[in-house]
């Protein structure tokens, strides 16, 4: 089970909060979300395809740094952020990729 605050996994299943935040556990395991997991496909699928635009991190409300991704990219011919769209798209696949308001993104 992970916490849905920091992410951080937690060993005990009967917890009632994360060990590392503080913040309150749900007994809902993660892998039984379906929009979670359609989250991650979308967001995946729009960074492998409209990355350099930062269309990923728009859908996923980081409006903040996907428009600084689409002025870099803009200003660079998208050199600069297609190099920031491939570590984004392997950040989505190792489960490390955060939403705007801080929750992280994973596969499950």
């Amino acid at each position: 089970m992970f916490c849905p605050n920091c992410g951080s996994e937690i060993q005990n299943d009967s917890a009632v909060v994360c060990v590392n935040c503080g913040c309150a556990v749900s007994h809902r395991s993660p892998t039984a979300d379906p929009a979670q997991k359609k989250e991650w496909e979308t967001a995946l699928i729009l960074c492998i395809f409209l990355g350099v635009f930062g269309v990923h991190r728009f859908y996923l409300k980081d409006t903040k740094l996907a428009a600084v991704q689409l002025a870099l990219g803009l200003l660079s011919c998208f050199i600069i952020s297609s190099i920031w769209a491939t570590v984004d798209f392997v950040m989505l696949l190792a489960g490390s990729f955060k939403t705007g308001d801080g929750r992280l993104i994973t596969q499950n």
